[in-house]
Order: structure tokens, then sequence, then C-alpha cells
């Protein structure tokens, strides 16, 4: 019987990469401003491009110079983030411990077709054998991504769990933590990398914005028990001053 419903991320979370995101490394190298590398990120997060060609066909349609280099950057992102994900240690030994103190699991990462193809390499099998086809939600897939409530919204409703019954389980305030104690999720904050947090983390610790339910170093300290802990004491909706 389960006792409720542990939702994790997946970057930084479950598996460590590069350290900037793919929209930002194919800006770069195809010379997009700041706009279109902010559309380019939505597009990347929220479509399901099956090729690099769709994706540049989506992004500038009309062709030309500008779309042979945007072309060759895809391509290139593409191909790497197809290899680039090593699971964080103590990650698998986390999610077995979880589900087996009786949490159903859930994972809801913002991801694309080709990083997704590297963490299934690594964790396919585990995620396949402990969360349900419905609770691996991907932003590509789903339409939309973190911070939007539609993605927690969803697990909790495919689980058929309410907010109190649920944990968010992740490494950025902004993206996990904010958006799932918004909703009444509880919360576990992964403090992976910690310099990447630095201002939320300030901001939380001076009561200027919410605190998580609990926070840890990494995925290795995370336990059911711990889980479990966290959802005996879940509160409701909470909100920033």
């Amino acid at each position: 019987m389960s006792h409720g419903l542990a939702i994790l991320d997946i970057g930084a979370t479950l598996v460590t990469g590069p350290s900037r995101g793919p929209a930002s490394r194919i800006a770069t190298s195809a010379g997009l401003d700041a706009t279109r590398k902010a559309a380019l990120r939505e597009d990347l997060m929220t479509r399901p491009f099956a090729s690099p060609g769709e994706v540049v066909g989506h992004a500038d349609p009309l062709g030309g110079p500008a779309a042979e280099r945007l072309d060759r950057a895809v391509r290139e992102v593409w191909s790497a983030q197809r290899h680039e994900s090593q699971p964080i240690e103590g990650a698998i030994r986390a999610v077995r411990d979880v589900h087996e103190h009786g949490l159903r699991l859930a994972v809801v990462s913002n991801i694309w077709e080709p990083y997704l193809e590297s963490v299934r390499e690594h964790l396919g099998a585990l995620l396949d054998a402990h969360v349900a086809p419905e609770l691996q939600l991907f932003s590509f897939r789903e339409g939309y991504a973190k911070p939007a409530p539609e993605l927690f919204l969803r697990a909790l409703e495919r689980a058929g769990v309410d907010p109190g019954e649920a944990v968010m389980i992740g490494d950025s305030y902004a993206e996990d933590i904010a958006p799932a104690a918004a909703l009444g999720i509880a919360t576990v904050w992964v403090l992976h990398r910690p310099q990447r947090e630095l201002g939320d983390l300030t901001r939380v610790l001076n009561g200027e914005m919410p605190a998580p339910s609990r926070a840890i170093a990494s995925i290795g300290e995370l336990t059911g028990e711990l889980a479990m802990s966290v959802l005996a004491r879940s509160p409701g909706p909470v909100h920033a001053g």
C-alpha cells in the first residue's frame, strides 16, 4: 500500500551534466541574442522535437546563413547531450530506498529528447522498474516547463493524491521548491550545487522566501525514512511574505 508520492527532479538531483544548458550553448555557437536564446530554451523544453532539423526548421524557418549556423550548433549540442549525463553518487540507492518505504514515485523534469536519452542510458531501468509511465513527466512531452504548476498538478492527478500526500525533491528553489510549496506539497531541497542557489538560499535564510520542509547536501542523503518524516509534517500551501 502506498503512503504517498515522492516527486523527483532529474537534472542536478539524480544526474549531473554540463554547467550550461543546451539553449545557452547553442545560442553562443550560433550567435543568438538574449531574446532568441530565451525563446529557444522555451521551445527546447516544451516541444517534442525528434531531430536537430526539426529544431532548426521551427526556430529559423526562412533559412539562409543564420539558419546554417544554427543548424551546426544544434546538431553539435544534440549529439553531445546524448552522452553527457552521469548519475550522482547515491542516487540509485536513494530512489530504491524511497520506493521500498511504500512511496509511489514520479519524476518531473525540464528536459529535451537527447538528454533524456543520456539519462535513460544510466537510469532507464531504474525508472521503469519504480516509476509508472504516466508518472514520468518530461517537459518536452508535456508542453510545460517548471516552474509551471501544470506539471506538478498532473503528477498529483495521475497518482491520485492530494498535495499534502506528496513531497517534491529537487535541487532548484525556483523550479522545484517554490512552485511545489505553493501548491501545498512538502519539499526537500537538494543543495547539490549551492553556489548556483546562493541568491535564493540567502533570501530563504533571511526569511524573505519560504523555507523548504528539509534541506540536504546531496541526493545521497535521501532515505525513505527521511521522505516519510517530511510527509508526516506536510504543511498547506505557503507563500512568500
